[in-house]
């Protein structure tokens, strides 16, 4: 019967978990300073005299408000949600706890929906933090009744849509880390992939008046946007007043329709395959799978830990058959906007910009958006890179080879940031066809991927860091992510109400040293508005280099406390007669250093192997 005894037992030890009350305390003091930043830009709009302190401008600023809270309730939901719900079945599977579920009497439905609605349950805790927020703004008007409708209906649909997700991706997924990235990919995809879509109608005749796009796409892409949370919620709060009300609720009944749809079919699906799913993946990794690629890599050599990084982990670290089609779709959205764009930017050049002008200012949205995405990733990976041997049962073999903490370290670092090649090469074509286009424009492009190698070097020294102390690669992901967004651009949240108070000068152009997306962007934002910079442009461009160095800096010293504390951190003793250079013979004689090198190789490629059918 549900909700049954699994319902009870997610509810309660989850309720016990530190990290939920972190979250909700997060979320509430974001949600504080969201009202700072609102009110200080409000009293600096009145301070100029753009607007009257009256009745009217106290209801725009809780209008104003309002808006924000909806976007950050919704941001909070399609970001919290997968990392909530993710892990539910595969971090049992990892635990491999899955099967005294499946020996007892409890039913599929139980299982599934019982973790789901423990798990759905917690979500709604967190949003309800928001409700105390929300009603000191609506003490100041300017919140319409069937704004709060919209809102809650939204909301709703959306929770248990990202949620029901999320559980199925979950059911396919070997491991909790897995789950939570596929969950991540198909959320960006079903967010990010109906805009572009519907940019498709504008890129000229031969592609708007052709029949796949007016009876295939247009119509999905319809569907897809009728379903993001983000477009309806804002086209329905502008409609849902005075004689538009009944449209605005139109879309809110499509959204939810379309929603209901997803929820039910990725729960029915989750529900019905967990077991069959949990027995094919016990047969399948049971064999030996050969890829392409195995025939082709090189012998292991005297680096057999980055051997192992670069040409053996890919093949353990898999996204299964939903990430494959969800990268896919990613790599095709990126490439044909930019093809249209480049097709069109070098046909034709209007205004007082320059063809290449125009090119780079698409590169510089999409460069970004895309970086910025890439060294999430990079990060992620690293932060599984020591944890989830641990879970394999792995990494007590890899300790026991004669490796240096720092080849390891290094080699996690490297490989974290070799796995992101493709994402590189994108950067590359997207950047390199403003080359063809302009080619002095190849100086911005050199200082962009330089900046981009150095990110990701911190990103991945940051996940690595993270992944060495933490216990799981699921609670290690987090915290990397969580320190990654925050130092990289999320500060700007909390400093800019202060800055807009404050009114300072030129030297606040410094706060965006860490903001990565501004690194990323700003040496092509210089070759196009280098003239129109004014005086202001040297501190920008000394705000570009402090926080590359900066980033630079603080990857070295993230590397070289995690090498400091590798042996303490895995209670390791490392002698020095232990080591590959003082190897020894049972004679007593040393080892040649090709001989020892060969000697941990073998070991670390053994350990690959049994990893692999395991």
């Amino acid at each position: 019967m549900l909700p049954g005894p699994i319902f009870n037992v997610e509810l309660l030890t989850s309720a016990r978990r530190a990290r939920y009350f972190l979250i909700r305390a997060l979320y509430g003091l974001v949600l504080l300073v969201a009202v700072w930043f609102v009110y200080q830009t409000h009293h600096a709009a009145y301070r100029y005299g753009q607007v009257q302190d009256d009745i009217h401008s106290v209801a725009e600023l809780s209008a104003g408000f309002f808006m924000t809270f909806a976007w950050m309730q919704l941001l909070a939901v399609m970001i919290l949600c997968p990392a909530m719900v993710a892990g539910a079945v595969a971090s049992e599977r990892e635990r491999r706890t899955i099967e005294y579920l499946f020996a007892s009497q409890l039913s599929n439905a139980e299982i599934v929906l019982g973790k789901l609605a423990a798990r759905v349950i917690h979500v709604i805790y967190l949003l309800l933090v928001g409700v105390p927020v929300l009603a000191l703004m609506m003490m100041l008007g300017g919140i319409a009744p069937e704004a709060l409708l919209v809102l809650f209906i939204v909301t709703l649909s959306s929770m248990l849509t990202v949620c029901s997700l999320a559980m199925a991706i979950s059911v396919w997924s070997m491991r909790a880390r897995e789950a939570v990235t596929k969950a991540y990919l198909l959320l960006f995809v079903l967010v990010a992939l109906p805009p572009l879509l519907s940019s498709l109608r504008f890129a000229g005749p031969i592609i708007s008046d052709s029949a796949i796009y007016n009876y295939v796409v247009a119509p999905i892409s319809d569907q897809l946007v009728l379903a993001n949370p983000f477009a309806t919620m804002t086209l329905a709060m502008t409609k849902a007043s005075g004689a538009t009300q009944a449209l605005g609720f139109d879309l809110v009944w499509g959204l939810v329709r379309n929603q209901c749809i997803a929820t039910i079919l990725s729960a029915g699906a989750a529900t019905l395959a967990v077991r069959r799913v949990h027995l094919r993946q016990r047969v399948k990794s049971a064999r030996r799978q050969w890829r392409f690629s195995h025939w082709i890599r090189p012998a292991v050599g005297r680096r057999a830990m980055l051997w192992k990084e670069i040409f053996a982990e890919p093949a353990a670290a898999r996204l299964g058959v939903l990430g494959r089609i969800t990268v896919t779709l990613i790599v095709l959205g990126v490439l044909a906007p930019t093809i249209c764009t480049f097709y069109y930017a070098q046909s034709i050049g209007s205004g007082y910009q320059s063809p290449a002008q125009e090119y780079i200012g698409y590169a510089l949205m999409m460069g970004t958006i895309l970086g910025c995405g890439i060294l999430l990733m990079v990060a992620a990976r690293a932060a599984g890179s020591i944890a989830s041997e641990r879970e394999r049962d792995c990494w007590v073999s890899l300790l026991s080879t004669p490796l240096d903490p720092k080849e390891i370290i290094w080699a996690k670092i490297a490989g974290s940031v070799w796995a992101m090649r493709w994402g590189l090469a994108l950067l590359v074509l997207i950047w390199g066809l403003g080359v063809i286009i302009e080619p002095t424009s190849i100086m911005p492009v050199v200082f962009i991927l330089a900046t981009f190698l150095i990110l990701a070097f911190y990103a991945a020294a940051l996940g690595v860091r993270f992944s060495l102390r933490c216990k799981t690669s699921l609670r290690a992901m987090g915290a990397t992510l969580a320190v990654a967004l925050f130092v990289g651009g999320l500060y700007l949240f909390c400093c800019m109400p202060v800055f807009i108070a404050s009114n300072p000068g030129e030297g606040a152009v410094l706060v965006a040293a860490p903001c990565v997306p501004y690194l990323l962007a700003m040496p092509g934002i210089y070759f196009v508005e280098h003239g129109h910079m004014g005086r202001e442009g040297s501190a920008f461009v000394a705000a570009y280099f402090l926080g590359t160095f900066g980033y630079l800096v603080a990857g070295f010293f993230l590397t070289y406390r995690s090498i400091d504390g590798f042996d303490a951190a895995n209670g390791r003793s490392r002698l020095r007669t232990s080591s590959i250079e003082d190897a020894r013979t049972p004679a007593g004689e040393a080892l040649p250093p090709a001989a020892a090198s060969e000697s941990s190789a073998s070991v670390v490629a053994a350990t690959v192997v049994d990893d692999r059918d395991r």
